[in-house]
Protein backbone atom coordinates (compact mmCIF):
# COMPACT_ATOMS: atom_id res chain seq x y z
CA UNK A 1 0.00 0.00 0.00
CA UNK A 2 1.77 3.17 -1.12
CA UNK A 3 2.06 6.16 1.41
CA UNK A 4 0.03 8.86 1.91
CA UNK A 5 3.08 11.05 2.08
CA UNK A 6 5.14 12.47 -0.44
CA UNK A 7 8.60 12.84 0.51
CA UNK A 8 9.44 14.44 -3.18
CA UNK A 9 7.00 16.58 -2.73
CA UNK A 10 8.24 20.24 -2.53
CA UNK A 11 5.20 21.65 -0.20
CA UNK A 12 4.69 18.82 2.44
CA UNK A 13 1.35 19.83 4.84
CA UNK A 14 0.36 17.50 7.32
CA UNK A 15 -2.84 17.99 8.90
CA UNK A 16 -4.34 16.36 12.07
CA UNK A 17 -6.79 19.03 12.40
CA UNK A 18 -10.13 18.36 13.47
CA UNK A 19 -9.03 14.93 14.32
CA UNK A 20 -9.41 14.15 18.66
CA UNK A 21 -6.00 13.65 18.69
CA UNK A 22 -4.64 12.82 22.75
CA UNK A 23 -1.76 13.03 24.14
CA UNK A 24 -1.38 9.32 22.91
CA UNK A 25 -0.73 10.02 19.44
CA UNK A 26 2.61 12.50 20.59
CA UNK A 27 5.10 9.85 19.91
CA UNK A 28 3.32 9.36 16.27
CA UNK A 29 3.76 13.30 15.90
CA UNK A 30 7.05 13.71 17.30
CA UNK A 31 8.29 10.87 14.72
CA UNK A 32 6.88 12.26 11.53
CA UNK A 33 8.02 15.60 12.90
CA UNK A 34 11.49 14.68 13.21
CA UNK A 35 11.77 12.57 9.87
CA UNK A 36 9.45 14.23 7.39
CA UNK A 37 12.58 16.00 5.76
CA UNK A 38 10.08 18.32 3.46
CA UNK A 39 7.73 19.18 6.41
CA UNK A 40 6.73 22.84 5.87
CA UNK A 41 3.06 23.25 7.58
CA UNK A 42 2.03 21.22 10.70
CA UNK A 43 -1.74 21.68 11.08
CA UNK A 44 -2.83 20.86 15.08
CA UNK A 45 -5.64 22.75 15.38
CA UNK A 46 -9.04 21.88 17.19
CA UNK A 47 -7.81 19.38 18.83
CA UNK A 48 -8.72 20.36 22.38
CA UNK A 49 -7.99 17.13 24.54
CA UNK A 50 -4.18 17.99 23.58
CA UNK A 51 -2.11 19.07 26.90
CA UNK A 52 1.10 20.44 28.10
CA UNK A 53 2.18 16.59 27.84
CA UNK A 54 1.67 16.72 24.00
CA UNK A 55 3.35 19.90 23.14
CA UNK A 56 6.26 19.61 25.33
CA UNK A 57 6.87 16.53 23.56
CA UNK A 58 6.42 18.24 20.24
CA UNK A 59 8.85 21.20 21.37
CA UNK A 60 11.52 18.17 21.82
CA UNK A 61 10.69 16.84 18.08
CA UNK A 62 11.18 20.67 16.98
CA UNK A 63 14.38 20.89 18.37
CA UNK A 64 15.98 17.64 17.60
CA UNK A 65 14.47 18.16 13.94
CA UNK A 66 17.38 18.45 10.66
CA UNK A 67 16.90 20.87 8.17
CA UNK A 68 14.57 24.43 7.98
CA UNK A 69 11.46 23.60 5.93
CA UNK A 70 9.25 23.85 8.92
CA UNK A 71 7.53 26.93 8.63
CA UNK A 72 3.98 27.20 10.21
CA UNK A 73 2.41 25.64 12.64
CA UNK A 74 -1.42 25.99 13.88
CA UNK A 75 -2.17 24.65 17.33
CA UNK A 76 -5.58 27.05 17.80
CA UNK A 77 -7.90 25.67 20.05
CA UNK A 78 -5.84 23.56 21.47
CA UNK A 79 -4.72 22.39 25.55
CA UNK A 80 -1.71 24.16 24.97
CA UNK A 81 -1.24 26.45 28.10
CA UNK A 82 1.61 28.88 29.00
CA UNK A 83 4.61 27.03 30.37
CA UNK A 84 4.69 24.70 27.59
CA UNK A 85 4.07 27.70 24.75
CA UNK A 86 7.42 28.91 26.46
CA UNK A 87 9.12 26.05 25.89
CA UNK A 88 7.48 25.10 22.56
CA UNK A 89 8.26 28.69 21.50
CA UNK A 90 12.39 28.72 22.37
CA UNK A 91 12.66 25.66 20.17
CA UNK A 92 11.28 27.36 17.07
CA UNK A 93 13.14 30.35 17.75
CA UNK A 94 16.08 28.10 17.14
CA UNK A 95 15.23 27.51 13.77
CA UNK A 96 15.83 30.47 11.45
CA UNK A 97 13.48 29.17 8.68
CA UNK A 98 10.52 28.97 11.11
CA UNK A 99 7.34 31.96 10.36
CA UNK A 100 4.48 31.78 12.36
CA UNK A 101 3.07 29.88 15.43
CA UNK A 102 -0.79 29.74 15.74
CA UNK A 103 -2.47 29.50 19.36
CA UNK A 104 -5.63 31.40 19.06
CA UNK A 105 -8.39 30.40 21.76
CA UNK A 106 -5.52 28.69 23.75
CA UNK A 107 -4.84 28.92 27.25
CA UNK A 108 -1.25 30.86 26.69
CA UNK A 109 -0.88 34.07 28.66
CA UNK A 110 -0.36 37.09 26.42
CA UNK A 111 2.67 38.34 28.25
CA UNK A 112 4.37 34.59 27.31
CA UNK A 113 2.96 35.64 23.79
CA UNK A 114 5.05 38.87 24.05
CA UNK A 115 8.40 37.23 25.29
CA UNK A 116 8.51 35.10 21.98
CA UNK A 117 10.70 36.15 19.08
CA UNK A 118 8.55 39.12 17.17
CA UNK A 119 6.39 37.91 14.82
CA UNK A 120 6.30 34.00 15.74
CA UNK A 121 2.55 34.87 16.91
CA UNK A 122 1.27 37.24 14.46
CA UNK A 123 -2.34 38.60 15.26
CA UNK A 124 -2.61 37.32 19.32
CA UNK A 125 -6.05 37.57 20.53
CA UNK A 126 -5.96 37.51 24.34
CA UNK A 127 -9.48 37.13 24.62
CA UNK A 128 -9.04 33.21 24.53
CA UNK A 129 -6.87 33.20 27.72
CA UNK A 130 -7.99 32.16 30.99
CA UNK A 131 -6.44 33.38 34.21
CA UNK A 132 -7.66 30.78 35.89
CA UNK A 133 -6.26 28.39 33.99
CA UNK A 134 -3.09 26.02 35.37
CA UNK A 135 -0.09 24.93 33.82
CA UNK A 136 -0.48 21.98 36.03
CA UNK A 137 -3.55 20.43 33.86
CA UNK A 138 -1.88 17.47 31.40
CA UNK A 139 1.11 17.06 33.03
CA UNK A 140 3.89 20.07 33.17
CA UNK A 141 6.71 18.76 34.43
CA UNK A 142 9.55 17.20 32.21
CA UNK A 143 8.92 14.02 35.10
CA UNK A 144 5.59 13.39 34.25
CA UNK A 145 5.62 13.86 30.15
CA UNK A 146 8.93 11.51 30.04
CA UNK A 147 7.27 8.88 32.29
CA UNK A 148 3.95 8.67 30.44
CA UNK A 149 6.05 8.87 27.09
CA UNK A 150 6.93 4.93 27.12
CA UNK A 151 3.65 3.20 27.00
CA UNK A 152 2.03 6.21 24.78
CA UNK A 153 5.04 5.39 22.11
CA UNK A 154 4.43 1.69 22.24
CA UNK A 155 1.14 1.71 21.31
CA UNK A 156 1.65 4.39 18.69
CA UNK A 157 4.84 2.09 17.10
CA UNK A 158 2.96 -0.10 15.21
CA UNK A 159 0.86 2.71 12.96
CA UNK A 160 4.23 5.07 13.07
CA UNK A 161 6.05 1.96 11.51
CA UNK A 162 3.53 1.24 9.36
CA UNK A 163 3.75 4.63 7.87
CA UNK A 164 7.62 4.94 8.31
CA UNK A 165 7.89 1.54 6.49
CA UNK A 166 6.14 3.34 3.33
CA UNK A 167 8.53 6.12 3.40
CA UNK A 168 11.38 4.55 3.49
CA UNK A 169 10.07 2.36 0.49
CA UNK A 170 9.73 5.54 -1.10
Amino acid sequence: MPSPICLACPHQVVSFAANDLTDESAPAVARLVRELPKLRVLRLEDNDELTNAFFRRLARAVSRRTGDTLEHINLSTTGIRTSAFRVLAAALEAKPHFQTLKIDECGVSEAAVGDAREGLVPDYDPSGYESDMTDDEGGDTEDEDDAGDAGAADAADTEVDALASGIAAM
